[in-house]
């Protein structure tokens, strides 16, 4: 049971597939169970970023490409704000492993500019992806308000 009691798929098959045989030939399913993007209560946590990273370059046709693409760009705009609005709380303490010691303005717009590649690169799959459209407008004249991950 998830948040609010309704029944909620946890990705659990595809977790115990992956780790059964992670060199599977449904690795390109299985592979995506390793971002852990959400726990049983379906809240949005922290995801493996670098496990995206290596879904999208392995398998860039994929079966969850969308959904990979989503994530990075998603990831990349929660730190862009973290660095725009200088946050020192939680937030900032789910992103500071990717804080490194370059100028937060230039860390904050290499993030813009990835979470804005990322999000076109989700509206070239699927151009009706509503949410995407929405995201990459509001990253692009810095409105953007909304969390992905790390929450509260």
């Amino acid at each position: 049971m998830g948040y609010d009691e309704l029944l909620v798929y946890t990705g659990k098959l595809l977790v115990d597939a992956h780790q059964m045989d992670p060199d599977s030939k449904f690795r390109s399913y299985t592979l995506f169970s390793t971002m852990d993007i959400e726990s049983a209560s379906g809240l949005g946590e922290m995801p493996n970023i670098r496990a995206a990273y290596k879904y999208e370059k392995e398998f860039p046709d994929g079966p969850f490409i969308e959904e990979t693409l989503s994530i990075i760009a998603e990831f990349n705009k929660d730190l862009y704000m973290v660095l725009r609005d200088d946050l020192d709380d939680y937030k900032y303490d789910c992103f500071r492993p990717y804080i490194n010691g370059s100028p937060r303005l230039t860390q904050m717009s290499q993030a813009q500019r990835k979470a804005m590649s990322y999000y076109a690169k989700v509206l070239t799959i699927n151009p009706t992806n509503a949410r995407a459209r929405e995201s990459l407008e509001e990253v692009n004249n810095d409105t953007i308000k909304s969390w992905s991950f790390c929450a509260d």
